[in-house]
């Protein structure tokens, strides 16, 4: 899916709905390091090396950007958060950009705002209900991943429950039916079910995750979250060798 054309070069979503394709002298797939990974040890310098050959680009500023957030380890740091915010700002300059491209800049703005004034957690939510209005107007398959993985973002440590992470499975799900071997909806579907009773639901993606990415070493370890949660300890054995 192009989302961003100039000169008869194209920068697209990949299989996961991250940038990626090579720009110019760049290639985005270099700054994500698969172009099935989430935003896992993503390089931002060599995202933005594409933004420096194209400016224009919205979306590179984007992708730069959304590599500082983790949603599932360590939170930015604040010089991170400035760097983020920084890198949207730019973006939301650029002058080719469109009106989906405008709406994903405006949700990581939420994200970041003001180099991550608030609290985490508000902005978490912030930019989840930003992505809710991207698939309310554009609810393609790259957009549902975006979307479920803001909700699983939102859900604060230790919460009960399982409707959130239900609403986001179901997303990813969707993507899924329609494409059985996408890393990203693989990957996603993991973090969903990552717990003791829903892990059962997982086990399918989890098996299928690490042959669909095998060359990117998180590939091989996410599977094992699931593993360990039904006790499954030589097929987790064997993905952390």
């Amino acid at each position: 899916m192009n989302i961003c054309t100039r000169a008869g070069r194209r920068v697209r979503t990949g299989s996961h709905g991250y940038v990626l394709l090579r720009r110019g002298g760049g290639s985005i797939r270099q700054g994500t390091g698969s172009a099935a990974q989430l935003l896992v040890r993503a390089r931002p310098g060599a995202i933005q090396s594409v933004a420096k050959n194209d400016p224009e680009c919205a979306m590179a500023y984007w992708g730069a950007a959304m590599t500082y957030n983790h949603p599932f380890w360590d939170p930015s740091s604040q010089a991170d958060e400035t760097a983020a915010w920084a890198l949207v700002q730019r973006g939301m300059l650029a002058r080719k950009a469109s009106d989906r491209e405008r709406l994903y800049l405006a949700a990581v703005a939420a994200l970041y705002k003001d180099a991550g004034a608030g609290t985490k957690s508000a902005r978490d939510q912030q930019y989840r209900d930003a992505m809710a209005v991207v698939y309310a107007k554009y609810p393609d398959d790259e957009t549902k991943l975006f979307y479920g993985l803001s909700i699983l973002g939102a859900v604060p440590t230790g919460a009960k429950g399982f409707e959130q992470q239900g609403q986001a499975a179901k997303l990813f799900e969707e993507v899924y039916g329609s494409h059985p071997d996408h890393p990203g909806a693989l990957h996603y579907l993991i973090h969903a079910y990552d717990d003791p009773e829903h892990a059962e639901q997982g086990l399918t993606a989890a098996r299928a995750y690490a042959q669909a990415a095998a060359a990117v070493p998180h590939a091989l370890h996410m599977p094992t979250h699931i593993f360990t949660r039904l006790g499954y300890w030589d097929e987790s054995a064997t993905m952390n060798l």
